[in-house]
Formats: structure tokens, sequence, C-alpha cells
């Protein structure tokens, strides 16, 4: 509580935090240029400077004097164009801030992730149009706009209005880019507008993204999943599908490998997209390419494994023949991601594990 009498947010930078993250930012620095030294698809999506961009934001989250700095900015914007009551931002107490710590308006409210779908709240449509035209505004007219609004950023205040929180991170879109859009955009649906929601709007809506489709490709499916009606869109529309193999034992990928015995295009990497959409590829010398199909390190015979660390043997004991996500593998070993991350480089390197796509198993 202030002098003033005034009930204050205080949201505290944790101590150490800018060593942890620049530790894991290392990381994700060495894993990008890895990428783009070893892999097209790595070189064509810009790993390095995404890796870059990627540091740039995060580093800037850690100092709460930004984050003031954006919520008085989003406010003002908002304010010129007459809806700052439509949804409410706190306010910082801007000379009471410093890099590690934010003193902001408190607000009363509850963050929608936390409210049941059968709780009575009022006109749960006209928040959802409220919050949808504010973020819009925001994107479409002021140029800064909230970047991460999930449930846990949006409280329902006892007036029954919608408040943001956390602004740590916001995105800026120039007035060229904003003004092109607007002249050239176009909105597509199948639903006309106000109509209410229903279930089956998530097929209508992937019918719309077949049409719009030059290939539709199927990374993961359960052999009655929803992309499946994507599928069928497509091929009505003669719209190319392809698939990407996954574990027998999966069943997550029964329904892609059943589309691949009916004729669909396998998919392993970029270059198979490319290749579905009739796009030569020219070879790139400055890649060097990796020296097995997708894989990180080609295994090497008897690679003694006394030499790891305890990391890496508790790593290898996590992975099997069936290719698993870095997130399964974190679970099941127990580690931090980072502690995962450098084991598992680290067994690649030595032929104990095979990486594809940010996919990790044992060599074959």
């Amino acid at each position: 509580m202030l002098d003033s009498g005034e009930r204050v947010v205080v949201k505290v930078r944790r101590p150490g935090i800018d060593t942890v993250v620049a530790w894991d930012l290392d990381i994700v620095d060495r894993l990008a240029r890895r990428l783009q030294r070893s892999t097209r698809w790595g070189r064509g999506v810009g790993a390095v400077d995404l890796s870059n961009g990627f540091a740039a934001a995060l580093t800037e989250e850690l100092d709460l004097r930004i984050e003031a700095q954006n919520m008085t900015a989003v406010a003002a914007a908002a304010s010129t164009r007459g809806v700052a009551a439509s949804v409410r931002i706190p306010k910082p107490h801007e000379p009471l801030c410093t890099s590690n710590v934010l003193v902001m308006e408190r607000l009363e409210g509850r963050p929608l992730g936390a409210i049941t779908a059968d709780e009575q709240i009022g006109d749960r449509q006209a928040l959802a149009r409220t919050l949808f035209d504010t973020l819009l505004g925001e994107v479409m007219i002021d140029g800064i706009f909230h970047a991460d609004p999930h449930p846990g950023n949006v409280l329902l205040l006892a007036n029954g209005q919608l408040a943001l929180l956390d602004f740590g991170s916001v995105g800026r879109i120039d007035a060229g880019l904003r003004a092109a859009v607007a002249s050239r955009g176009a909105l597509l649906s199948e639903i006309a507008p106000g109509g209410a929601s229903a279930r089956w709007w998530f097929s209508v809506r992937n019918r719309v993204l077949a049409a719009l489709a030059h290939v539709v490709v199927v990374v993961e499916c359960h052999h009655r999943g929803g992309s499946l009606h994507t599928v069928e869109a497509a091929l009505a529309r003669g719209v190319t599908v392809g698939a990407v193999p996954g574990s027998v034992r999966s069943p997550a990928s029964a329904g892609t490998n059943r589309l691949l015995v009916d004729g669909a295009v396998p998919v392993r990497g970029a270059d198979d997209v490319l290749s579905a959409l009739e796009l030569a590829i020219v070879a790139d010398p400055t890649v060097v390419p990796p020296r097995s199909r997708g894989a990180t390190r080609r295994p090497r015979a008897n690679t003694p494994r006394r030499d790891l660390d305890a990391s890496a043997r508790r790593v290898l004991r996590s992975l099997d023949h069936d290719p698993a996500t870095l997130e399964v593998v974190v679970t099941r070993c127990g580690l931090s991601i980072g502690e995962t991350s450098l084991a598992l480089e680290a067994l690649a390197e030595v032929g104990l594990a095979v990486g594809v796509l940010g996919w990790w198993s044992r060599p074959r």
C-alpha cells in the first residue's frame, strides 16, 4: 500500500534469473547455429535470426521498466482511439519502478482461465466481442498490441469489465504494414457475422484452409482425428495431401500412417514439401549436409559409455528406438530442458542418440 492509501501490486524480478536466462539463451544460440550450419531447413527459416530475435525479446522482458512503458503506451493508444474504458489496463507508478521492481495499480478480479464453463458471468458473447475488438484495434489501428493475451493474462473484474495484465511482451506494427493489410487483406469465413458458436465450426474453418492451400501436410493425427476433415476437404478440391510418417506404436500417428497407405505424399522434411509444390530444390554449397539423412550425427560403433556424465547417462536411459520430442524426453528423465538439451547433443556427438527435426531416439 502506498502512503496515499492506494493498494498496489508489486512485481519483483526473481534474483539471479538473468544468469539462468543467459545460460538458456546460450543453449538456444548453439542449437540454432548447429541447425543453420547442418540443415537446409534451418538455413531456410533463418534459425540464427530467430534465435537472436527471441533472445532480444526475452532479455527486454527482464527489464520491468520496459513493461511499465509498454502499459503506458498501450493505454495511451487506446485512449486516443476513444476506447480506453472498454478493457482496463493497470496504471504503473513509473517513479517507483526500476529494472527489478514494477509497481502498478491493483485490479480486483479473476483470470478467465479460472472461470468454469457453467459459471454465471454475464453475457459471454459480449465479453468475447469486446476482447476481440480491443485486440484487433490494437493490431490494426494502434500499431502496438498485447503479445500474450492468454486466459491467465485477462481478468474479469468484479464490475463485469475485462482487464489485461502482463505487458512484458508487446508487438508493434508500423503504419505502412497496417495500411497494406487494411487495403489488400481479406477475412474469409463461411459463418455469418454475429453467428452463435458451435462445435462444427472447426471443420468448417478447416474446409476454408484446405481450399486456400496448395498442399495440406498432416504432421500427427489419431485414427479418427479432426485433421481428417481437412484431408477430406483437400481431396475433394484436388489439393495434394502429405503426411509425416510416425511410429506404428504411437496412437498419434495412426491417422498419418493410414493416409500414407492410402496414397498420401510422404513428408520427411522441407524438401518433400517443396517437391510436392513442384518447386526446384537448389543445393546451397555453404550448407554442410548432415552425415546421415536428417540425423544429427552418424552413429559410431562401440562408444564407451563410461565416459558419459551422469546427466547424459540418465537421458540415454530415457531414450528408445521410437522417436520422442524434447518435451517427452524431459518428462522421462526428470532433468531441466537445458540439461536435457546439452545431454542429447553430447549423446549425438558420440553416436548414441539421433535427432531428426526435434525428435530424438537411439540409433537403429
